[in-house]
């Protein structure tokens, strides 16, 4: 039996935070492209803020209440781990604990790598920081997008188990068509949330030309 867990707008901010969170890191050592590494980091903190009110009105699955943190969580986890297989469609225990604390370390690199930014390359230069601010925010934003690396080490290990664990199931697949092998209540789109989600993607979409057209 199929599930469908993921719908489109959860799909597209996964793959869209891996390009530009991979543009962020091809651009980050070169001064020359500064201007491109900054902008990837504002495109991040856009789709970021969209995923944050996406997990609270968002569908099924997607929302932060439906991740499993809790006492609850461990031992349905262990159950599953002890008959080899996944039973709950959406985010397992530690998938949970992984994708928060992706999201909650992207903001502490796109805040301290805000104020890191030279002052001739802030946006708003009456926002720039001071030069020891600007030190202490480089070293927090090293720092940070150490932590970030390990995280999504840790998020991909946990996708390559599951894929030769219990390829069945079909996690990595359901990142791209939204479907998992699994029974459970299929995640379906309201009104509201087909409206916050063009909305959201007609915003992105105005931001990625209007960052084309200052580039070009």
């Amino acid at each position: 039996m199929k599930t469908f867990v993921w719908t489109y707008p959860t799909r597209m901010v996964h793959w869209v935070l891996v390009v530009l969170v991979a543009s962020a890191f091809l651009t980050a050592d070169d001064d020359n492209l500064i201007v491109w590494h900054a902008l990837a980091g504002f495109h991040i903190a856009f789709v970021w803020l969209f995923r944050i009110i996406w997990g609270f009105w968002g569908p099924l699955y997607s929302r932060f209440s439906d991740f499993r943190f809790g006492p609850g969580s461990i031992s349905s986890n262990r159950d599953a781990q002890a008959s080899g297989s996944i039973s709950y469609p959406g985010h397992q225990m530690e998938a949970s604990w992984v994708m928060v604390l992706i999201y909650v370390v992207l903001m502490v690199v796109f805040i301290s790598g805000f104020f890191a930014l030279p002052s001739n390359q802030v946006p708003f230069p009456e926002l720039s920081a001071s030069e020891n601010l600007a030190e202490t925010a480089a070293v927090v934003h090293s720092a940070a997008v150490s932590v970030l690396w390990v995280l999504i080490l840790v998020h991909i290990t946990g996708v390559v188990l599951s894929f030769f664990n219990d390829r069945q199931a079909g996690v990595l697949q359901s990142m791209f068509i939204g479907f998992k092998n699994l029974e459970g209540e299929d995640a379906r789109l309201s009104a509201f949330q087909n409206r916050l989600a063009t909305a959201w993607l007609v915003l992105f979409v105005a931001l990625v030309c209007g960052s084309v057209l200052l580039l070009v």
